[in-house]
């Protein structure tokens, strides 16, 4: 990858040689399948896209969803310079209706919200489906800054399949500011029938799921919805 030294989060990378958020990454290990198909919605410079794309393999595929021009170029670029053939760009936000809205950038790549707008097209997750088969295993990270109920609010059929596992980042402002919550996205998800599931890395390197009821004090978390641990 070509890494921006000036941005904190590529920086630890190329000095770390990891992405910052280690549970993000070992929940995609732990959970995810060679031959599945993997969602990344949200995808910024394609680093869990990248872990995916290795799991899966040929057998898999990868959908690596970024409504920010700038940073699909960048992973255009990588996915070529590495000759990865499993990974598909889709140029669009995901959110609850098909349309069109504004992208506010940030001094961080990583801190982009959609607001009202044009610019930037928006479509429904379900749009996904016909392109992937029947009884493939689905897998989908979200992590759009507040957006997670919008995006998820557009995937009614892939929330019903019954092979499907979700990793939602939780930011209870970012989600009030929309008119949701983590309460309600947590809500949500249970009603589809998902259990809720804080992952926590621990010091011999494995990860713990811990069952997770409602809303956390933390400001922000991922959690992993899914009906079979």
């Amino acid at each position: 990858m070509n890494l921006d030294m000036a941005d904190w989060m590529e920086r630890f990378a190329a000095i770390g040689g990891m992405f910052y958020e280690l549970e993000a990454v070992l929940t995609v290990e732990r959970r995810v399948g060679e031959g599945d198909v993997f969602i990344d919605v949200g995808g910024n410079v394609g680093f869990i896209s990248l872990t995916a794309s290795r799991i899966v393999g040929a057998g898999g595929k990868v959908f690596y969803v970024e409504p920010n021009a700038k940073l699909r170029a960048r992973f255009a670029d990588t996915i070529s310079a590495n000759q990865i053939a499993n990974v598909e760009i889709v140029p669009a936000g995901f959110g609850a209706v098909s349309g069109e809205m504004k992208l506010q950038e940030s001094n961080h790549h990583g801190l982009g919200k959609l607001t009202s707008g044009t610019g930037v097209k928006i479509e429904r997750g379900d749009v996904l489906l016909p392109r992937v088969a029947a009884n493939a295993s689905l897998f989908v990270k979200i992590d759009v800054e507040g957006f997670e109920e919008m995006a998820l609010a557009g995937m009614p059929e892939i929330r019903a399949r019954p092979r499907t596992q979700f990793l939602v980042e939780v930011t209870d402002a970012w989600l009030r500011e929309r008119g949701g919550g983590a309460a309600s996205l947590i809500e949500t998800m249970a009603a589809d029938g998902y259990d809720a599931y804080l992952p926590v890395a621990q010091r011999d390197g494995s990860l713990e799921f811990r069952p997770v009821a409602g809303p956390l004090p933390q400001n922000q978390y991922d959690l992993l919805f899914t009906r079979a641990l």
